[in-house]
């Protein structure tokens, strides 16, 4: 199976060869051989953020319908500043559900409270119950 773009590096999309398409604003399409990209050129106003995308060209494109094609470049010189979120695969549920993993280790080793900050945080939290219950065991 070949690599998915999603999971490169930034080193690694730097030396990538893609078709690039300009939309006229400040979005360029990249075509490569492993998938798509889209890049906000930080010199037409864009956010210098280059990602994946499951857009074909014309998807891209819509509604203007036209774009003007800038022929083949190496991204690491054609996108200059660019950034890259190698980790952009992530989805808000996957980080929760890995979190949740490293929590429950991290208690059943009794460790978790040792992470700096957390102790205020939960104490706060659950005064009033921690006390309530003291009070309870005690009578």
């Amino acid at each position: 199976m070949a690599k998915q773009l999603k999971s490169f590096k930034r080193i690694e999309i730097e030396d990538l060869f893609g078709d690039f398409t300009w939309d006229l604003s400040c979005r360029f399409y990249i075509e490569t051989e492993y998938g798509a990209l889209i890049y906000s050129d930080p010199q037409y106003g864009g956010t210098g953020e280059l990602c994946t995308t499951t857009l074909s060209l014309d998807e891209f494109l819509h509604p203007h319908g036209h774009g003007r094609a800038k022929g083949e470049h190496r991204i690491g010189d054609y996108c200059d500043p660019f950034r890259w979120d190698e980790f952009s695969w992530v989805t808000q549920e996957m980080f929760d559900e890995e979190l949740e993993k490293i929590v429950e280790e991290k208690a059943s080793e009794g460790t978790l409270m040792a992470v700096p900050g957390l102790y205020e945080v939960v104490s706060e939290e659950f005064n009033n119950e921690v006390l309530e219950r003291l009070q309870e065991k005690r009578s």
